[in-house]
């Protein structure tokens, strides 16, 4: 069986391509990153180990047609600088949560709204998408701006939604129809 094409993504200064081997380092030192740690709906740091986990359930997901990751990278540049895929696709309603993260060197800089923005494109007219949800942190305002920036509507504020060593963290749920 001929394994797919993985699709390569272009903005102005971006390139959106598959995860490589040598992004495995610069991806744990993203997700264990204080900044960056904050917002995610967990406060541990991840192990290298798990990190390890994540490529491969991103290469499967993939693979069987259910998820699709991006490696962000700036043109000419190799190194990972984020990422943005669709976790979750669920084919028979045509749905996908959207799931996205930049290394604090590159926030403020429009990047991920490029990267966001472009994937969202593939997914509407590639995935044949008819609803992108988000699910945030209630607390990361840039995160929100962007969706809001992009036409999400607020769905739901989920309370308590994750325990956490410092405690729960509430969790906002945006969505974005192909019609809105």
């Amino acid at each position: 069986m001929r394994e797919k094409k993985f699709p390569i993504l272009k903005t102005q200064r971006l390139i959106l391509d598959r995860f490589i081997e040598s992004d495995k380092e610069p991806l744990y030192k993203m997700r264990i990153h204080p900044e960056v740690l904050k917002w995610l709906f967990h406060s541990e740091p991840e192990s290298f180990e798990k990190v390890k986990e994540i490529f491969r359930k991103v290469e499967e997901t993939w693979k069987r047609g259910s998820g699709i990751n991006w490696a962000v990278r700036l043109k000419g540049d190799e190194k990972l600088a984020g990422y943005v895929g669709f976790h979750k696709i669920v084919r028979e309603h045509n749905q996908a949560e959207i799931g996205y993260m930049m290394h604090p060197d590159h926030w403020g800089k429009g990047l991920m709204q490029e990267a966001v923005k472009v994937a969202m494109d593939h997914g509407f007219a590639e995935l044949a998408l008819h609803r992108i949800e988000a699910y945030v942190n209630a607390e990361n305002i840039a995160s929100i701006h962007l969706l809001e920036k992009f036409g999400f509507k607020k769905e739901g504020h989920f309370r308590d939604f994750i325990k956490e060593k410092k405690g729960y963290q509430d969790a906002l749920v945006y969505s974005l129809l192909d019609s809105d």
